[in-house]
């Protein structure tokens, strides 16, 4: 699995913009499943997502983490300290965690992007 956080967090740097596709392959990555709705609204929803700790909703979907802040910092591992900033025309998104020596630096077009790339590496370092 860390190799395919990897290639995401490659993804996340190499991106322009938000990328509803990487979304879809992040939150795959992350647990997030696509399942057949067998609820009452199943007419409206054929389909569902459901995530990781089991809970759906028949009009929701996974979170849009290349275009959001706040949707991009849900993948950052518990326990670890963040900061997000501009230079040159690129962000870069600093994680630190246990070991304290442990730090991934990811460059990329947006901050949410930046975010994206640093968590998944923080994630794959686990």
């Amino acid at each position: 699995m860390s190799a395919d956080l990897i290639e995401l967090a490659e993804r996340c740097e190499a991106a322009t913009g938000a990328d509803t596709k990487l979304e879809r392959e992040i939150a795959e990555a992350l647990g997030w499943r696509h399942v057949r709705n067998k609820g009452p609204e199943s007419e409206w929803f054929p389909y569902v997502w459901v995530a990781p700790d089991g809970k759906c909703d028949a009009d929701e979907t996974y979170p849009d983490y290349t275009a959001s802040i706040d949707a991009a910092l849900t993948l950052v591992p518990e326990g670890w300290n963040w900061q997000v900033g501009k230079g040159n025309h690129c962000w870069s998104a600093v994680y630190q965690g246990a070991p304290p020596s442990m730090r991934v630096d990811p460059i990329a077009a947006t901050p949410a992007l930046a975010i994206c790339a640093a968590a998944l590496r923080a994630r794959a370092a686990q």
